[in-house]
């Protein structure tokens, strides 16, 4: 067996990611808040039940600087 190859570490806020716009998002916009990205498939059966459980979650934890990306 050979070596394992070394993986330099990223930050998560090095990527960036397209919005449900299009259009292209730092996730450096999002360093030093509280950020939960949340990925989904819009035709999974359980997109509008994560997005309203997502509503919630948002309208408990906003105002202690939860936001979604």
């Amino acid at each position: 067996m050979g070596a394992a190859e070394s993986v330099p570490e990223t930050s998560i806020h090095e990527f960036t990611v397209k919005d449900c716009n299009g259009k292209e998002v730092s996730l450096e916009t999002y360093k030093g808040k509280v950020l939960l990205v949340v990925n989904v498939a819009s035709k999974c059966g359980f997109t509008e039940t994560n997005y309203t459980q997502l509503t919630e979650l948002y309208q408990k934890y906003r105002d202690k600087g939860l936001f979604f990306a």
